[in-house]
């Protein structure tokens, strides 16, 4: 009988041991899977910075642009030539979001949920992304009007085909049609290209903070 039950106890020991061994390596694969996609969170948010710095740098080169058309009373055909794609263009931002969505995903199978880091970060995307996305449909859907409306002009054809900067359409450019167009577009652009700004800002602080945690 006391054999039997130093056995059991001896059994029970193992048993306790092997699920202490199994969550101790539960840990450290967590571990090692939260450090790996915050990797990948971080490349995402250095690439989005570089892009954000190219679209704002366009806008602002658009800008004065825009600037230079309006103050001009003669408006030269080369200062037409460079405004001439401001209403019907546009360089759209293209969030990285494959770490967020590791993030998301992560979440259904490992407790983190305690790590401040990761629930900013997760919330960060959730608030940004929509309107990041929303005021960019809206810009396309300007500019797909815009090209709409030049389109029923019976030179529009031939400037596109063959000439897009043939008298036709310099002369266009100079008159109010053009102006209300490239003012208004520009305008929507300006607006998404601040929020580009506070999204880059929060990144950064976002970006500074990953690096140096350990994400545990």
């Amino acid at each position: 009988m006391e054999q039997a039950i130093i056995d059991f106890i001896i059994v029970v020991l193992g048993i306790l041991f092997a699920l202490f061994i199994n969550k101790l390596n539960e840990r450290r694969m967590h571990i090692n899977r939260i450090n790996n996609i915050m990797t990948i969170v971080i490349k995402d948010m250095e690439n989005d910075i570089s892009a954000i710095d190219r679209g704002v740098k366009s806008v602002d080169l658009a800008n004065t642009l825009k600037c230079k058309y309006l103050e001009s009373k003669d408006i030269a055909d080369e200062l037409l030539i460079n405004c001439k794609m401001i209403p019907f263009h546009f360089n759209t931002f293209v969030p990285q979001s494959r770490g967020y969505n590791l993030l998301k995903d992560a979440t259904v199978n490992f407790n983190f949920k305690n790590s401040d880091l990761i629930t900013e970060i997760l919330h960060f995307y959730d608030g940004s992304l929509p309107h990041i996305n929303s005021t960019q449909a809206l810009i396309l859907n300007i500019i797909s009007n815009n090209t709409e409306d030049i389109s029923k002009y019976s030179w529009y054809d031939s400037a596109i085909n063959y000439d897009s900067n043939s008298k036709d359409y310099l002369d266009y450019m100079r008159i109010d049609d053009f102006k209300h167009k490239l003012v208004y577009t520009q305008s929507i652009k300006n607006v998404f290209s601040g929020q580009m700004l506070l999204y880059r800002e929060r990144i950064s602080k976002l970006l500074k903070m990953s690096i140096e945690s350990d994400y545990k």
